[in-house]
């Protein structure tokens, strides 16, 4: 990120909600740099991890689909990476590390052809989607619909920690680089105990979205008779194996329904299918009796 570049009110918002992901990162990946003796190197390798986080807040686009941490480990572990062979050489580092520093990869935006990219290139060499990406996609958007829900009931104050709480954890895949709640609550000068029931309150709302999502059961099920699990992709034979799981599941459903919910899913049905209706109506007309089809007439009016 070249010095001319400034970030806009957003980004820097952005960078300064996630600075303690770069933190997180030389924890993990570096432990020795915690010793008093090594504070400097930590300082510097902490300052080459806060540029990648800047680069990543100006290139995010959160219309992807990638949540902004998931994002951001990438950029703040490759500007890393490139400052150890440069100007640290004297850090002690994982087994298999150094070959990852030593490769240079480009820290500039995508191009735009690659920044609409809807998984920021992170799955690009992958032409078909697998299960457990759209499984994730599916986790996401629930908490981002859950995020909404509890901070529409917040104060702004609050509103931010709600974000922190779904950023840093629930949208954080690993557990070792998710923020403790004691930090979020220390960050935004709120109680403890209010965080965890943010947090609560969240998994709640997460849960529901999810149980009541029956794409997700199918792509359950289907995980579990693959091989491959949840690394499966979804060919064609696995999406029409999916729809038939969903067949079947408004089949068995459809009886126990009130009168009420059977005809709000009759008229959904019939809205989503208006382009073949003709077709619909040649099929079910003459299943009925001609006073059922008189009485239909009558119902429609003039």
């Amino acid at each position: 990120m070249s010095r001319n570049d400034k970030l806009t009110d957003r980004q820097r918002d952005l960078m300064e909600r996630h600075v303690g992901l770069v933190g997180v990162h030389l924890r993990r990946f570096f432990p020795g740099l915690n010793h008093p003796r090594r504070d400097r190197e930590w300082d510097d390798l902490f300052q080459e991890g806060c540029l990648g986080l800047a680069r990543a807040a100006s290139c995010y686009d959160a219309a992807c689909g990638v949540p902004f941490p998931s994002y951001a480990f990438r950029r703040i572990r490759l500007a890393v990476g490139r400052a150890i062979p440069r100007a640290f050489a004297t850090v002690r580092m994982p087994d298999g590390a150094a070959e990852d520093a030593g490769t240079v990869v480009s820290l500039e935006c995508d191009p735009p052809a690659r920044a609409a990219d809807a998984r920021h290139d992170l799955f690009a060499e992958r032409a078909i989607e697998t299960i457990g990406e759209r499984v994730r996609a599916k986790y996401e958007r629930a908490v981002r619909e859950a995020t909404d829900t509890v901070r529409d009931a917040l104060n702004q104050r609050r509103s931010r920690v709600v974000e922190r709480v779904a950023d840093e954890r629930f949208l954080v895949p690993d557990e070792d680089y998710r923020t403790h709640l004691r930090r979020i609550a220390r960050d935004t000068n709120t109680p403890y105990s209010r965080v965890t029931g943010i947090e609560r309150r969240l998994a709640e709302l997460v849960r529901d979205r999810l149980s009541a999502d029956g794409e997700l059961d199918a792509m359950q099920v289907e995980a579990r008779r693959s091989p491959d699990g949840m690394a499966a992709e979804l060919d064609g034979g696995a999406l029409s194996r999916v729809s038939d799981h969903l067949d079947a599941q408004i089949s068995r459903s459809f009886d126990t329904w009130p009168a009420a919910q059977r005809a709000r899913v009759l008229t959904r049905l019939l809205f989503c299918c208006d382009a073949e209706m003709n077709d619909l109506l040649q099929t079910l007309l003459p299943r009925l009796s001609i006073e059922q089809k008189s009485a239909l007439l009558a119902e429609s009016g003039p």
